[in-house]
């Protein structure tokens, strides 16, 4: 017969929850009462021991590289994050605002190297006023061989007018490369610095394309700025050959049109058609037209009848294409005469070849190269030289007034099987023009996460495309475009919107937590999803957004909404509080009605996240206080009064993490346990683990789910522990291995969901603690003391009827808890989930937001 759980576990101790009265155990939220915690008086905050958020800070700088932190700050624009680079660069001793003004103010602050370098580093990129700039170059000053490695600091130096500085720089530490000719340009610009070389810049200018092999580029006499004034003096229309259609979109254009014309109309290549679609600029702008198109008749102008954007013009365009090769040109920019010539060639050559492209320098009105942060010569995105053939196959671009032709460049070698041939050659100088429709998606380092998610979600489709399971031109109805880049983007409000890391690797990755939102939305809810990186996790790689999780939006049944976006939701739900330590730089217009915050890790002094400023954030990001849902009731323990007595436990996908159907059995040599670690802080997240080995347990597995960007640590990892990360083996795969998962030291908080998935599979848990009471895991769990395990794997393994009744209890906590009917029930006893006619408060049909009732209303599905 099945023995029943022991009441009490077998090695004495503290327990969580279970000190002695007048005492407190370490990092729990027991007064000297015995009772709990109440948090702060009438603030509505959840009381326990938690840290504050700059010792979090300190915490998570012991345990990042500077580099990391300093991509991933940049990525987010997130100010709260450089406060860890400001922790690492003084061990702790000095916040980001101290530092700042004490660097400012000349002071020698004692700084670690590394540290202060990614910090000066994120100053300069993204400076919030002028401090943050002499703070940057005072602290890279310092540190001028590290400072060396990119003209973040000579750049930094010019844009406070010290030249010299930049000049001796260049002469000490310069390395040679094009960028730090571009800059050297900049230091003799005549139309930047009142000594300047005008016979030594224009001779350097010219050389850039001289050396590139390029007819030489030159700024004529006049009075009209610079860059309006580059001429080249390469023989026009002097090669024959295909047909080339050249499509620009224009919207009440300046002056600039026209010199954007004139260097398309003066390319050596004799063979092409300017199609100028003037996407309702209105009648005042009709002469100007009139008069491009009697400049030359090789011109036709296109009049939309309403502002419909740049990619809908370019369709518009494409229907009445004459040539064999198609591209495009910006409405402000210079094309060098060999433009068009340069990048036919190769297609010419090459009849499998798809498409060209090529790049461009940036240059201001004043022709300045160079800037922090800001690439010399970059690509050119509307350079895109393609077969008219492969364009028919390959469909229209997609309805959206931003980052459409990124899509359409990768469709085409999804759709081809061949990238682009990318020239490394100057053939365009783009303008620079900070209020222009994209340069406001971008600042040095980070790009707006709604240009992101939109080639995230052209990316999966993608994938369906080259494997030949979609055709190309079915894209236009797959992609899901962001709600602020379609045509007519409109105010939209949801049900619930729910804000979690959503990356591939992070504890709301898809398999985690997706099947909540598939659960919500199939309810019939409106159901948007927030994308917030958690940036106490640094890596330098981006990771993108579970693809399980972009399917759903690409399905529409739930939307990605962004932080700056015009929305509002009858509830927000944050799904792990600590998200909220280090938030992003993003202002956000997201409101609400209620707000409500998961608390997954326990208030204790160990935790990574501060309640106190959570409160703050939350409040600031979403105009409300926040009501505090525990995890699970372990978490509740350490949160003293302020919480409700519903638990939001998660709900797990029952199709990925099913029980075997043939049922559980243990393995009949040795016992086989594991455990998921959320990622690797120090070597003793491992060795913690590993230490099982010595007590009886023959047969680790562990898995990663986060792992630092060089791997898991080898040392404390013996012959009978095998590490994985997430990208070695999936988690329902992994769990399958398993005899037993076993969570030692017991904490039930971050790895909460991946105790729920153990169940969910019918694999026993075996805790090496008891639980305290009103857990409600009951038979779910095995509690062990950590000296018996190895003991009772043995007993477990020579009674497989026992081990059967757990993996059935496992099972059947899972059917009765971890539904997403049960999830959603949760929901509606703690007020996420609200009546319909209070959701539906102030909605319209024409809110075209979230979960079925959006079938077949939004663009670009």
């Amino acid at each position: 017969m099945p023995v029943p759980p022991p009441a009490e576990p077998e090695d004495a101790g503290a327990r969580p929850g279970r000190s002695a009265p007048g005492t407190s155990a370490p990092g729990s939220a027991v007064s000297g009462s015995g009772e709990p915690s109440s948090g702060v008086p009438g603030s509505g905050v959840p009381g326990g021991n938690a840290p504050t958020a700059a010792a979090v800070a300190a915490r998570v700088a012991r345990h990042a590289r500077p580099a990391a932190v300093e991509v991933s700050a940049l990525r987010n624009r997130s100010r709260a994050a450089w406060a860890v680079l400001a922790a690492g660069a003084t061990s702790g001793a000095m916040d980001l605002e101290g530092l700042v003004a004490a660097v400012d103010a000349g002071r020698e602050v004692p700084v670690e190297k590394a540290w202060a370098v990614s910090l000066a580093r994120a100053l300069a990129l993204q400076p919030r006023d002028e401090r943050d700039v002499r703070a940057a170059a005072a602290l890279l000053g310092r540190y001028p061989d590290a400072a060396a490695r990119d003209l973040t600091y000579p750049t930094v130096l010019v844009s406070l007018g010290r030249h010299e500085d930049a000049a001796r720089h260049l002469r000490t530490h310069g390395r040679g490369g094009l960028d730090e000719r571009l800059l050297g340009l900049d230091l003799v610009n005549p139309w930047l610095v009142p000594t300047g070389d005008a016979a030594g810049w224009a001779a350097g200018f010219a050389e850039v394309f001289a050396d590139h092999g390029l007819a030489p580029v030159q700024v004529a006499d006049g009075e009209a700025p610079p860059f309006d004034r580059l001429t080249c003096p390469a023989p026009a229309r002097s090669v024959a050959g295909p047909l080339v259609t050249v499509v620009m979109a224009t919207y009440r254009p300046g002056p600039e049109l026209a010199l954007s014309v004139r260097s398309i109309l003066d390319q050596t290549w004799a063979d092409l058609e300017i199609i100028l679609v003037d996407d309702a600029s209105g009648p005042e702008y009709a002469e100007r037209f009139a008069e491009i198109e009697r400049s030359d008749e090789r011109v036709r102008v296109v009049h939309q009848p309403r502002n419909m954007g740049t990619y809908a013009a370019r369709n518009t365009a494409l229907e009445l294409a004459r040539g064999e090769l198609v591209t495009t040109q910006d409405d402000d920019d210079w094309a060098h005469p060999e433009r068009i010539e340069r990048q036919v060639r190769p297609l010419l050559e090459d009849e499998e070849l798809p498409a060209t492209l090529s790049r461009a320098l940036w240059a201001s009105t004043e022709l300045q190269l160079t800037g922090p942060g800001r690439p010399s010569l970059g690509k050119y995105a509307p350079s895109f030289l393609v077969r008219r053939s492969v364009l028919r196959e390959a469909g229209a671009y997609l309805p959206a007034r931003k980052a459409a032709d990124t899509e359409m460049i990768r469709r085409v070698a999804a759709a081809t099987g061949r990238d682009a041939l990318s020239l490394d050659l100057p053939l365009t100088v783009y303008r620079l023009r900070s209020g222009s429709l994209s340069r406001s998606d971008f600042t040095p380092g980070f790009d707006h996460p709604a240009r992101v998610a939109f080639w995230e979600a052209a990316g999966a489709v993608h994938a369906r495309i080259r494997s030949g399971r979609l055709r190309a031109a079915a894209a236009t109805e797959r992609v899901a475009v962001p709600h602020r880049y379609r045509l007519e983007p409109t105010p939209r409000r949801y049900d619930v919107v729910v804000v979690a890391d959503w990356s591939a690797d992070g504890r709301q990755a898809g398999g985690a937590y997706r099947y909540e939102l598939q659960a919500m939305a199939e309810s019939g809810l409106r159901v948007g999803l927030v994308h917030w990186e958690d940036l106490r996790h640094p890596q330098r790689r981006r990771r993108p957004v579970a693809p399980d999780v972009t399917a759903l939006v690409n399905a529409g049944t739930v939307d990605q909404v962004f932080l700056d976006d015009d929305v509002h939701a009858t509830s927000v739900l944050v799904r792990n509080a600590g998200l909220l330590l280090l938030p992003p730089g993003t202002e956000s217009t997201l409101r609400c009605d209620h707000l409500f915050v998961v608390c997954d890790e326990p208030a204790v002094e160990s935790a990574w996240w501060s309640p106190g400023e959570c409160s703050e954030v939350a409040r600031a990001m979403f105009g409300r206080d926040a009501e505090w849902v525990p995890e699970n009731p372990i978490v509740r323990a350490t949160l003293g009064t302020t919480t409700p007595a519903t638990d939001h436990l998660t709900a797990v996908d029952p199709d990925r993490f099913a029980p075997p159907r043939s049922g559980r059995r243990i393995s009949a040599g040795r016992p086989v346990v594991g455990r998921s670690l959320a990622f690797w802080r120090t070597e003793e997240d491992i060795a913690s683990v590993t230490r099982l080995v010595g007590r009886g347990v023959r047969d680790l597995r562990v898995r990663v789910e986060r792992p630092l960007e060089d791997g898991a640590p080898e040392r404390g990892v013996g012959a009978k522990t095998v590490v994985y990360s997430s990208d070695d083996v999936a988690e329902h795969l992994f769990l399958r291995q398993l005899d037993c998962y076993v969570l030692h030291p017991v904490t039930l908080g971050e790895e909460t969901a991946a105790v729920y998935r153990a169940l969910a599979q019918a694999c026993p848990v075996v805790l090496t603690q008891e639980l305290p009471r009103g857990s409600g895991l009951g038979r779910a769990v095995l509690p062990v003391g950590p000296s018996k395990l190895g003991a009772t794997l043995e007993r477990l393994r020579q009674n497989p009827e026992e081990y059967a009744a757990w993996s059935a209890g496992a099972a059947s906590y899972a059917r009765r808890h971890l539904t997403g009917a049960a999830h959603l029930d949760r929901l509606r006893e703690l007020g996420v989930v609200r009546h319909t006619e209070e959701a539906a408060a102030g909605s319209s049909p024409a809110d075209g937001a979230g979960g079925t009732s959006r079938a077949g209303a939004d663009v670009g599905r």
